[in-house]
């Protein structure tokens, strides 16, 4: 049904996404990924050395894409540079 969700989740889990890295990352590509998805959403938790988790409840009708649509978008982005 349009409009509902997973009642396993609860609303919030659906708009944190967690970022990971390799472990063993440049700590120079990691600041750079922190960056990225900061031009996303700003806020943004590092959790060294090679993850984060960020919110992006204020970004997904800003960017008009759900949260899954903006992990896809980061990724990609990442890649590309």
């Amino acid at each position: 049904m349009p409009g509902q969700h997973d009642a396993t989740l609860p609303d919030s889990a659906l708009r944190i996404l967690h970022v990971r890295c390799p472990a063993d990352v440049d700590p120079q590509v990691y600041r750079l990924l922190l960056g990225l998805v900061a031009e996303v959403t700003p806020v943004v938790q590092a959790l060294p050395p090679s993850a984060l988790v960020a919110d992006v409840s204020g970004s997904l009708r800003y960017f008009g894409r759900d949260p899954s649509d903006l992990a896809r978008m980061i990724r990609t982005r990442a890649l590309a540079r």
